[in-house]
């Protein structure tokens, strides 16, 4: 009989105390992960109030399906940060399987199956709000100008040599082999999302170097926003302005992060 493989869930948080909650989105997960898989939650605590800090230690204390680590302010772009931390601490912690997602309610783990289906027969498994099946809930209209044009330059600009509905959404999972790989050619301190921002530049950054390294994925449609707590906020110009330059310069570093 096959011993139960490790699914890793890496959860950024910053004062989300819903999550701990009674019927919040740790308990959701938990419930949602397939009885074949043993699940394990690696929350990353990033900028957050003491008491949060605390919360999620006495959650933690009493439920070893759930790992917690303060990274307190790490740098001012702490949420790439956290991810990326996340995921490569998932990895190195015998998670076969990877996924990371939201921790204000946008990615439903109603979603997680399907992303570990995707996963057998695919390297990573990545989501999408703009195909067939997918959504938004919950998002300013500049918000969804931004992500469609930010996947339509992305795409144009890195030369991905293939179209990806999605280039700017969260709420993707990966085999544990490829974020060894992608970890070993890009550490975290070089990454442009965790270094120069913004933050949220993160998603493109993973999914181009998913892209880059040969490995092949599957799209998996997903409605973003259905349990939100908060509404989206607006992105400044600037932030748009300095994602573009980000895209200029990943798109420069195509030969030495591409695999040969």
């Amino acid at each position: 009989m096959r011993q139960e493989r490790q699914v890793g869930i890496v959860m950024p948080a910053r004062n989300e105390w819903s999550i701990a909650q009674s019927g919040g989105l740790l308990e959701k997960i938990l419930q949602d992960i397939p009885h074949n898989f043993r699940p394990q939650v690696y929350v990353c605590v990033n900028n957050s109030d003491p008491a949060f800090v605390e919360t999620m230690k006495d959650v933690v204390s009493q439920d070893d399906r759930i790992k917690m680590v303060d990274l307190g302010n790490p740098m001012k772009l702490g949420w790439a940060y956290a991810y990326l931390y996340g995921l490569k601490w998932a990895a190195e912690d015998n998670s076969e399987y990877v996924i990371e997602m939201d921790a204000n309610g946008a990615h439903k783990p109603d979603y997680i199956p399907q992303f570990l289906n995707s996963l057998e027969g695919a390297s990573a498994a990545l989501s999408s709000r703009f195909t067939r099946g997918g959504g938004i809930e919950k998002y300013p209209f500049q918000r969804r100008v931004i992500s469609k044009s930010g996947t339509i330059a992305s795409n144009l600009i890195l030369g991905l040599g293939t179209w990806v509905d999605d280039m700017t959404s969260g709420y993707e999972a990966f085999r544990k082999e490829v974020l060894g790989d992608i970890f070993s050619t890009q550490p975290i301190e070089k990454w442009i999302s965790a270094t120069r921002g913004p933050g949220h530049f993160y998603q493109t950054e993973m999914r181009t170097l998913v892209i880059w390294r040969g490995y092949d994925f599957e799209i998996v449609p997903i409605v973003w926003g259905n349990d939100r707590t908060q509404e989206p906020v607006k992105i400044p110009l600037k932030t748009v302005l300095n994602a573009f330059q980000s895209l200029l310069i990943l798109r420069a570093r195509k030969g030495k992060l591409s695999r040969k």
